[in-house]
């Protein structure tokens, strides 16, 4: 009984004695000036000898319940000169700490915010930097950091690297931090990773991702054994070094999954086809003063994805199965084995650009094979009756050259098609497009063009320029074909219904020609059209010459004759003919003609 009074006395003592001494610390922190520059004095020290850092704070504070720690006016030194701006200044830094084992020496952060963070890095032309090097033996390996917190929070950042700036905020969780020094190598060794973080870089939207970093630093030599980027479906693997600061020769190896959606904020682009490309291959720089940067890289590797959604000009595709090979080296880029799915065909090409950075000198080659008219169709996203719904097959071929102004530009395409128009029953369809593109006299020239079905042909011949020389035939036994044709060519305004139909039957035949200019195009023509139905009104026969052009339309020589209705029925007065004579869009009366 005597012993366990003891014992519990003992106890009580030392619980009292530890209380004591924390409360007389906790007063002598707060209210002895002498004892807190002693205190200071004694961190900052202890920071050099391991770390090589002068760290100066103007002011802390504190608290041991919960036990948290607030450094003013950080200021860090490197190894920088003696007026050099400091490696890192900090208005304030906080941290709450946990402590795990006191006899194990194991704590952690349970949370740090650092306000306005500025650091200073540069490497001279040496590899000399302004890192801190701990004193000590040469061959010495001595540990920087070795840090854990939960909870990192930077306001207000910025980064000078060889006075080129960086503007962040970052909230960083679960952070796991090591530097190491290396003596008798003169190299670092760190890590750096987090599970969860928020990244506001410059302007750009915060990001939230994942990062885990291991490298190397040597006075000739950065190397990074493993770096691993994770943002939403965004994933970046990658290896590479850095050779002589003064010329950067640079090395790396990539593997990276990359979701459209996720970079086109920072390629400030938002019309990207929707999807995922993964992007494998290799990066060598070399920096050389007397040549255009993109001389200096060569790039290698392939892109591939399983699936990208493609909106141009209102055509909404889904494309598969999609690949390439790309190659930039000497300033010259190419891309080759271009291949996809799309509209239920295999689509193929190539592009090669002789000297980026100075003429750009292009060639573009692609192929469309077996694609599918109902597809291209759908594409529009037009709600078309079925008689106006397409069949079959198309193929499609182009070549292009140009150069960096684009005024060179030449293209030339072929397009064949055959398919059925409608549904039970469905007309035959075919068709062919032969055409040219030359942008240095702006003209576009068609050769042996047309679209037939089994009443309908429309055939087109001849070249749009400054002095245009354009055939145009068009004949049709079933006018509705032609306007069920033509439906599949319309494109209705923005956020309005589709135009109504003509309900147009009827035999009819143009015959014309296109002069004038590209800019101003003059139609001239003679059309004929018998047994003509229109929106419910018929005519025997309508005939006349039309001459149009972008600011005016005439009719001449024309007769128009109206269909005899059923004696049992008269709904219309007697048939009556007239000629219609219009001088720059004025309609003269009509007079009666024999």
């Amino acid at each position: 009984m005597k012993s366990k009074k003891i014992i519990i006395w003992g106890t009580a003592g030392v619980i009292l004695l530890v209380a004591g001494m924390a409360v007389t610390a906790a007063l002598l922190v707060r209210h002895s000036p002498s004892f807190r520059q002693g205190l200071m004095a004694r961190a900052e020290r202890n920071i050099y000898e391991s770390t090589g850092a002068r760290v100066v704070v103007r002011d802390f504070s504190l608290n041991f319940f919960p036990l948290h720690l607030d450094l003013y006016g950080v200021v860090a030194h490197g190894s920088e000169p003696q007026f050099g701006e400091p490696l890192l200044r900090a208005d304030h830094v906080g941290a709450g700490i946990e402590i795990g084992s006191l006899r194990g020496r194991r704590w952690r952060l349970s949370d740090a915010v650092i306000d306005r963070p500025v650091v200073h890095f540069f490497v001279n032309q040496a590899g000399e930097n302004n890192l801190p090097q701990p004193e000590g033996g040469g061959k010495s390996k001595t540990s920087i950091v070795d840090l854990a917190v939960r909870e990192l929070r930077l306001h207000g950042g910025e980064v000078d690297c060889n006075q080129q700036k960086i503007l962040l905020d970052a909230d960083l969780h679960d952070l796991h931090s090591s530097l190491a020094f290396d003596g008798g190598m003169k190299r670092y060794r760190g890590v750096l990773k987090y599970a969860e973080g928020t990244l506001a870089y410059d302007h750009y939207a915060p990001v939230s991702h994942s990062l885990d970093l291991s490298f190397d630093a040597a006075p000739a030599k950065l190397t990074v054994d493993h770096l691993l980027l994770v943002a939403g479906k965004t994933r970046v693997a990658a290896t590479g070094s850095v050779e002589n600061y003064d010329r950067p020769a640079v090395q790396a190896t990539y593997d990276a999954h990359l979701s459209t959606s996720e970079v086109a904020p920072f390629l400030h682009n938002t019309e990207l086809p929707a999807g995922v490309v993964h992007l494998v291959g290799s990066l060598n720089y070399r920096r050389d003063p007397s040549r255009p940067v993109l001389e200096t890289i060569a790039l290698s590797g392939t892109a591939s994805s399983s699936a990208l959604a493609v909106t141009v000009s209102g055509l909404h595709a889904e494309v598969s199965d999609f690949g390439a090979q790309y190659k930039l080296a000497a300033g010259n880029a190419e891309l080759d084995n271009i291949h996809a799915q799309v509209f239920a065909g295999r689509m193929t090409g190539s592009l090669a650009v002789h000297d980026v950075a100075g003429a750009a000198a292009a060639k573009f080659q692609a192929r469309l094979k077996d694609a599918s008219l109902q597809e291209l169709q759908s594409a529009e996203n037009q709600d078309l009756p079925l008689d106006a719904q397409l069949s079959g097959r198309i193929n499609a071929d182009v070549e292009a050259t140009w150069s960096k102004m684009l005024e060179d530009l030449a293209a030339r395409g072929n397009v064949t098609l055959a398919g059925a128009l409608g549904r039970n029953p469905a007309a035959h369809l075919s068709g062919a497009v032969h055409a040219e593109y030359a942008a240095a006299n702006r003209q576009f020239t068609l050769r042996q063009s047309f679209i037939r079905t089994a009443q309908t042909s429309v055939t087109l011949d001849g070249s749009v320029s400054e002095q245009s020389q354009l055939q145009v035939s068009v004949r049709s036994g079933n006018l509705h074909e032609v306007e069920l044709l033509a439906q599949n060519f319309r494109i209705a305004p923005s956020g309005r219904e589709s135009m109504p139909s003509l309900n147009l039957y009827g035999t009819a035949s143009f015959t014309g020609s296109v002069s004038g200019s590209s800019v101003a195009p003059h139609l001239k023509g003679q059309l004929e059209a018998t047994d003509l139905s229109v929106r419910g009104t018929r005519w025997k026969l309508l005939r006349t010459d039309i001459d149009a052009s972008p600011s005016s339309l005439s009719f001449s020589n024309g007769s128009l004759e109206a269909a005899s209705e059923s004696p049992e029925k008269p709904q219309h007065p007697e048939p009556q003919a007239a000629t219609m004579a219009r001088s720059e869009g004025q309609m003269s009366p009509p007079q009666p003609v024999k």
